[in-house]
Formats: C-alpha cells, structure tokens, sequence
C-alpha cells in the first residue's frame, strides 16, 4: 500500500468573491446555492383521477458570505447602502463566486443577479478566549442566478 493519498478536487478548496469588478478580500464560507419552485397541483375538469404536479413561482435563497473580520470595508459599506441614510441609490451588484481548487484554479464559478444586503452582521467573538476572532458575515438577496458552464 502507497503513502500517497489520493486527493479529491473538491474536498480542500477557497473561495474567490467579486461585484464591481473588485475581489472581496478573505470568503471562508459561503451557504448553499439553492433554488425551488413553488409546486401547484392541478386536475382535469371532470377528472376524479391523480393531479397533476406543475412547478410555478421560481424563488432563489439568500446566500450568506463569511469572512474573519479585516480592513476591508466592502461587507460594510455595501451594507450602509440599505441601512444608512435614505436616499442610497445603486444598491444592487451583480456578484460572482468562484471555487478554487488548492492550487488557486477555478473549478467552478456562479453568477447572481441583481443582489442587495439583506443582513449585515458581526456575528462571533465579542470575548477574550484564545482562538476567538471577530467573524462577518452579509446575507445577500438575488433576482436570480446561474453556473458559469464555460469554467
């Protein structure tokens, strides 16, 4: 038997973020990526027998992105947009996420539609215990999003 560990392409990787063609410093976690549609049972008129099962409203669950607290102001900022003062405008980016593999390739990316912050939060670490650290995270809405097939 070998010493070499066979290694899965998927299992060790990192996350690249973007919106306004800026790389968001330090992604550690983003949440599933998940769509539903909404189910509607119909039958035939006159019909006793099964219904039938049609998809109807398409809904796009929030993603949430986190990262270790850092200069970098972009969660924050884009979040003072919704909760600042009124009148904010331009407050919807289009956002990519890509998977790296652990030599910093893509192997996978996705881009969401129209996303606004529906959450800004700090949301670990307000104690002193060794290991503790100051984790962000922003919740973003989207009108929509789709896998990048050309990576």
């Amino acid at each position: 038997m070998s010493d070499a560990k066979t290694r899965d392409p998927y299992c060790n990787y990192s996350f690249r973020v973007s919106w306004d063609s800026r790389v968001v410093a330090g992604v550690t976690r983003v949440s599933a990526i998940k769509q539903t549609a909404d189910v509607v049972e119909y039958r035939e008129a006159g019909s006793t027998g099964t219904t039938q099962k049609l998809p109807s409203r398409i809904r796009f669950d929030a993603i949430t992105l986190e990262r270790g607290f850092t200069r970098d102001s972009e969660f924050e900022a884009w979040a003072r947009q919704i909760f600042g003062p009124a009148g904010a405008q331009r407050y919807r980016k289009d956002v990519r996420i890509e998977v790296l593999d652990e030599q910093g390739r893509v192997t996978a990316a996705f881009n969401f539609f129209r996303c606004w912050p529906s959450e800004f939060a700090i949301v670990t670490g307000l104690e002193t215990r060794p290991n503790s650290c100051l984790i962000q995270s922003l919740t973003l809405q989207s009108e929509g999003w789709e896998r990048d097939t050309s990576v």
